[in-house]
């Protein structure tokens, strides 16, 4: 089972999963919309991808970890 993220981040032109401390890059999509598996990114991280993830955005960088705006 596939689990994706995605974030709405127009103005970024680099968005990163982070999962259990770990960054994974997203790939950009059409309008401004950012795309990861999820599932993918949480068995990197030692998490299985049937839990609750524990997950948030950095835009561009940024030491600061946002929350998923949707959640």
């Amino acid at each position: 089972m596939t689990r994706a993220a995605r974030v709405w981040a127009p103005r970024a032109a680099k968005v990163q999963l982070v999962v259990g401390g770990i960054d994974h890059p997203m790939d950009a999509q059409d309008g401004g919309w950012w795309t990861a598996d999820l599932g993918g990114a949480a068995r990197t991280a030692g998490i299985s991808e049937t839990a609750d993830i524990d997950y948030g955005y950095r835009l561009d960088d940024e030491p600061l970890v946002r929350p998923d705006p949707r959640s």
